[in-house]
């Protein structure tokens, strides 16, 4: 075995602390195929989802394993006896890539139909990238839910492979997608959810926020995203606002943040943001409105320079 158990439980209750923040109780609305006729797809990821990701044989009693697996991972309370490796090493090929598994809502890049190409998998759908693969199965209610995963490339594992053209995630009970979570490369945002919006109205809501690269690549010390909002009226998608700059990981967490629970289109005050992204982010919206405050000071130092009066 390439893997201890306690290297194990290591491994799993990481990959669980991702799936909670990711992925837990959400869905992913994946788009695919034409940019002008786009198609898509809905995943639904639940708690008791993650024990077939981990490919362990769990040894708990009670009713729902799955979700007491889930929740002992997640609380750091997994312990030796609670499970053991597959005899056939699968466990091992799981656990070398279910933490990357886990951003499938930013990193996935491929879609299509399982090609039933693995005699003890029975699944319809299969995304992710050229390493991972996420399986999927359809139960019937419009969103499918992952069943397995392989330390494969989707292309090995489906029909057709179809490029994704962008991931919207939401919450569960919400009922419509407000966060952008990933974009094709030499995809136009605005331009692909207008049309989206056109084709499919009753998916995305009217606010919409993502993330852009900083534009100012000119300047090595600039940070590389912008978190940005959006907005959707009349079949047009429209830029209406710069969040914050940052890393992509800040500017992940800010977009998330705004998207759960940023529930009416005011501007937030600086309290509001504050209490959406976490003292983290109080900062430097402190060092913004300094930066205002600066700025409004030199307005007014110019208005008393001689040469500056009123007419």
């Amino acid at each position: 075995m390439r893997y201890t158990i306690p290297q194990a439980i290591t491994k799993i209750s990481s990959a669980a602390k991702v799936y909670e923040r990711e992925l837990s109780n959400r869905n992913l609305l994946v788009f695919f195929g034409s940019k002008d006729k786009p198609q898509y797809i809905q995943f639904n990821f639940l708690k008791q989802n993650f024990l077939h990701l981990t490919g362990v044989v769990p040894l708990l009693k009670g009713k729902d394993v799955a979700k007491l697996f889930y929740d002992k991972a997640l609380s750091g309370h997994l312990g030796k006896k609670d499970f053991k490796f597959r005899n056939d090493h699968t466990t091992e090929i799981k656990l070398d890539i279910i933490h990357q598994a886990m951003d499938i809502a930013h990193n996935a890049n491929q879609v299509g139909d399982y090609n039933r190409s693995r005699p003890k998998l029975i699944a319809d759908k299969i995304s992710g990238t050229n390493i991972w693969s996420l399986a999927f199965i359809d139960f019937g209610n419009d969103y499918l839910r992952p069943c397995s995963l392989l330390n494969d490339d989707v292309r090995n594992n489906v029909e057709k492979s179809k490029k994704v053209l962008a991931i919207f995630r939401k919450g569960r009970n919400a009922p419509l997608y407000s966060e952008v979570t990933r974009v094709g490369k030499d995809i136009d945002m605005p331009r692909l959810a207008a049309t989206i919006d056109k084709l499919y109205p009753e998916l995305l809501a009217r606010t919409l926020y993502g993330l852009e690269k900083n534009p100012n690549t000119n300047n090595p010390a600039a940070d590389p995203y912008i978190a940005v909002e959006y907005r959707l009226s009349d079949g047009v998608c429209i830029k209406t606002a710069d969040l914050y700059v940052g890393t992509k990981s800040d500017c992940e967490r800010i977009v998330q943040s705004y998207a759960e629970h940023k529930t009416d289109l005011s501007i937030p005050t600086v309290a509001d943001k504050a209490a959406m992204m976490g003292e983290w982010a109080e900062k430097a919206i402190v060092k913004a409105n300094m930066a205002q405050i600066k700025d409004a000071n030199k307005l007014d130092q110019s208005k008393d320079t001689p040469g500056n009066e009123s007419i």
